[in-house]
């Protein structure tokens, strides 16, 4: 595994704090890394199977029972085997293992799922995600799980961005994304909007539009799916 850029709190994980514009190894991940996502100034990915995150954990979105930031992979508590996807937030990280969603670190927007704002320095079982759970993403504040080709979604709604066709604060247990039922082939979810690629090919959009992020031709913010490249 290999990473770049901002490295003010290690999130490049070569057990330093120096910025660096070119690709540096991720200390002690030479192989067996099957997927890495970046969060706000921390990163997880998946090694042989297990968790490992590095960077920022001043709200324990490492997952390693504690707040210290690491500028090296460290090991989530009790993510040892069988993950199969992994996924950083802002403050927050999720995990898939055994098909159940795992969530740790910064929740005050509801983005650990297990119904209340809470923090969490150890994984959370996501309310209701315990089985059949095939891929998890992050967004800055809030996440998506793929469940039998169906998306559901929590945590923060300000600008609609979990796509349920209106805005709320926060959603704090996972809720069904209305026309996702079936298809679902991935999810990606930015600062606060989001996108999903169906089986068929085709790529719907939701949630703030002010830089023309759901690719529709506008400027204009959707609360529920909208296909891109269409106006």
């Amino acid at each position: 595994a290999a990473c770049w850029g901002n490295n003010a709190d290690g999130q490049l994980g070569n057990n330093s704090t120096t910025n660096s514009p070119t690709p540096v190894p991720v200390s002690g991940i030479t192989s067996g890394a099957t997927a890495i996502s970046a969060g706000k100034a921390h990163t997880c990915a998946i090694v042989n199977g297990a968790a490992w995150c590095w960077g920022d954990n001043s709200s324990g979105q490492l997952g390693n029972n504690s707040t210290t930031d690491s500028p090296v992979p460290v090991p989530v508590s009790g993510l040892s085997s069988g993950v199969t996807s992994i996924a950083a937030g802002n403050s927050h990280s999720c995990a898939v293992v055994g098909g159940a969603a795992k969530c740790w670190g910064g929740g005050g927007n509801g983005q650990l799922g297990v119904g209340t704002p809470t923090v969490s320095n150890v994984p959370l079982q996501v309310t209701g995600l315990t089985s059949n759970v095939t891929g998890i993403f992050a967004g800055w504040r809030f996440n998506f799980a793929i469940v039998g080709g169906a998306v559901k979604a929590w945590g923060q709604n300000s600008n609609a961005q979990l796509g349920l066709g209106y805005s709320s604060s926060v959603e704090l247990s996972p809720v069904d994304v209305p026309g996702l039922a079936t298809g679902t082939a991935s999810v990606s979810a930015g600062r606060y909007h989001g996108c999903a690629l169906m089986q068929g090919g085709s790529l719907q959009c939701w949630g703030a539009n002010s830089s023309g992020q759901l690719g529709d031709g506008s400027f204009t913010p959707h609360p529920s799916r909208r296909p891109a490249g269409r106006s």
